[in-house]
């Protein structure tokens, strides 16, 4: 079973001193706009993920959600995730052990690196245990600009090295992950950190890959009526939180464009719609694995899309977002077959 509490693992992960914003009229600038644009948010996710989304909704629907804290490589801290399994994994005698024989998914939110926006993919969470009958990790990560760069993927390492660590709790040959957003970017970056050897399969939703143009002039493939493109203005906030001065933007961690082709899962999968500013981060990094050879590297363009289109409630996107999330499972249940070669 899974604990409630906070739990040692054997993760070798450095702890180093972290980089930090200095006290600025412009830092306080962003920390006033973050402070803003946070509120509606909050709200808005108390009311979907929490209060419509109820435990007895999701177990309507055949699933369970537990929050847990995952220990943190700073000493005190924890990290907050949420735990999404079968009903039957929870209800039934043997049901622990059948949660321990099955795989395990991780999935990083969407946030520009700011929002807090854990839960928001509940819709997402609860598809994926309906469909694969697996456990799938929600998992949160620090926020910029107080905790800027590399902050958050240290978080999603901890998670991840925590996850592989729990071997009596689900099998951790079996090993995938998910994001939207900037938790594709978490991802996509955890998974050539930890490697072809412990991670499966990656699914990702329109991350950001590249850095270097970040904020700047990018413009979606083709504009749609209704597709939502980031503004730039939007971009470059999330961007200047996000990063402290003279940050290196080629770094593999922040930019997983640049990161070696062969240190990437076997599967890695992402889409993005053709009305998303970041359209294109996810094609170049996908034909860069290509080029190298890569056995399963797919991107998929989605026409009329904009960014964050599958949180919507209605219209053409219900649809696509369903079946790109039917496209996640089935890599995901495809990767499982690689855990013997």
């Amino acid at each position: 079973m899974v604990s409630d509490k906070a739990v040692t693992t054997a993760s070798t992960a450095q702890t180093l001193p972290l980089p930090s914003h200095a006290w600025t009229l412009d830092y306080l600038r962003l920390r006033l706009i973050a402070t803003l644009v946070r509120l509606p948010v909050q709200l808005a996710l108390g009311v979907s993920p929490y209060l419509l989304h109820t435990d007895n909704y999701l177990r309507g629907k055949g699933v369970t959600r537990k929050r847990i804290l995952v220990p943190s490589r700073q000493k005190g801290r924890s990290i907050k995730v949420d735990v999404y399994q079968p009903e039957s994994f929870t209800a039934t005698e043997g049901g622990a052990w059948q949660a321990a024989t099955k795989p395990v998914h991780i999935n990083w939110h969407g946030s520009g690196f700011v929002l807090p926006c854990l839960g928001g993919d509940v819709d997402f969470c609860t598809y994926m245990v309906q469909k694969l009958q697996i456990t799938i990790l929600d998992a949160d990560y620090r926020k910029a600009p107080e905790n800027p760069f590399p902050a958050a993927i240290e978080d999603a390492e901890d998670v991840a090295l925590w996850t592989l660590a729990q071997k009596q709790s689900w099998d951790t040959s079996k090993l995938s992950l998910s994001g939207f957003s900037a938790g594709a970017n978490l991802a996509l970056s955890t998974s050539w950190q930890l490697g072809p050897e412990r991670v499966l399969a990656v699914a990702t939703l329109y991350p950001v890959t590249d850095f270097v143009n970040h904020g700047g002039p990018k413009t979606p493939p083709k504009a749609s009526k209704g597709a939502l493109a980031l503004p730039r203005v939007v971009s470059r906030f999330f961007d200047q939180s996000y990063l402290v001065i003279n940050s290196n933007r080629k770094d593999p961690r922040l930019s997983p464009l640049y990161a070696e082709p062969q240190r990437y899962p076997r599967s890695v999968y992402i889409a993005c719609g053709q009305g998303d500013t970041l359209h294109d981060d996810g094609k170049l990094l996908i034909e860069k694995l290509q080029k190298e050879d890569h056995a399963d590297a797919k991107f998929v363009s989605l026409p009329g899309m904009g960014h964050g289109f599958d949180k919507a409630r209605s219209g053409p996107a219900v649809d696509v977002a369903r079946q790109t999330y039917l496209e996640f499972a089935n890599r995901i249940q495809a990767s499982w077959t690689l855990a013997k070669l």
